[in-house]
């Protein structure tokens, strides 16, 4: 679904359309056309986010002497396969509760080195003892520094599982960091946006059948950072990360008038 609002511009790696070319689209396609028909700038969310994300993604393996990567919920997004791009030298663990062994065939078929380098693990994160036997299993090392990547599944998991899965990395050395991607509360959103914002997860609570979707404001992400010894590093709301990406666009002008929200802090 993202990469049909995406398209070429966020993922440009030759390993990451390889995979892209792969993928079925088509079963996703009415939902993505019905989001943008409700409203035509969706593309933008989704590109504004990913292109922040990625950047983030980049700047703490550069910077912080990053050398594991853990995608939880990692999907069939190519998120990894950016990143390994980029940084071959990084060990990338993807957790999901379906789809991961289908992924490694795929990942297989487009470099048949890469599986050294990404390994899909299956795991479900409300148990967070069984997803770290697989992490270790597969050669994740906790003394080693981390960054892990919540992109896209915040909104699914009940807060305690969302923070036993950061609590994996909790450390005294807070070499460790997190990037997570949040939905804010519809009560944040000025009123006149409310209803963009609320209409595509409407539609996924409606079709998945969730009991609800998860939202956060960074005042209560920062304490519970807190909790476990961290602190926030990095905030982006929209509008700053379609000026990253736009500078002198107006679409997310003023500020708070998107709904999602991007931050890196330490563990």
């Amino acid at each position: 679904m993202v990469t049909l609002l995406t398209g070429d511009e966020i993922h440009t790696s030759d390993i990451a359309k390889r995979f892209l070319g792969m993928l079925d689209l088509e079963p996703v396609r009415p939902f993505v056309e019905g989001c943008l028909d409700f409203w035509p700038h969706y593309d933008h969310l989704v590109k504004n986010r990913k292109s922040c994300i990625l950047g983030l993604a980049c700047d703490a393996i550069s910077s912080d002497k990053i050398r594991q990567v853990i995608v939880p919920g990692a999907g069939l997004d190519p998120l990894s396969l950016e990143i390994h791009a980029r940084h071959a030298d990084c060990k990338i663990f993807e957790i999901d509760v379906a789809n991961m062994d289908a992924k490694a065939e795929l990942l297989r078929h487009v470099d048949p080195s890469i599986p050294d380098s990404i390994r899909c693990i299956t795991g479900d994160l409300s148990d967070p003892e069984t997803v770290m036997t697989g992490l270790i299993g597969n050669g994740w090392d906790p003394a080693t520094p981390t960054l892990m990547i919540l992109e896209g599944i915040s909104y699914y998991l009940a807060t305690d599982a969302l923070w036993s899965t950061i609590g994996m990395l909790q450390s005294k050395s807070q070499t460790n960091r997190i990037i997570l991607e949040y939905l804010i509360p519809y009560e944040a959103i000025p009123e006149a946006m409310r209803p963009i914002a609320r209409y595509p997860f409407d539609l996924i609570e409606r079709d998945a059948d969730l009991d609800h979707i998860g939202k956060y404001l960074i005042s209560d992400i920062a304490a519970d950072a807190r909790r476990i010894g961290g602190k926030i590093l990095r905030h982006y709301d929209m509008e700053q990360m379609q000026q990253d990406r736009m500078p002198g666009s107006t679409l997310f002008c003023p500020p708070n008038t998107g709904w999602i929200e991007v931050c890196m802090f330490s563990a």
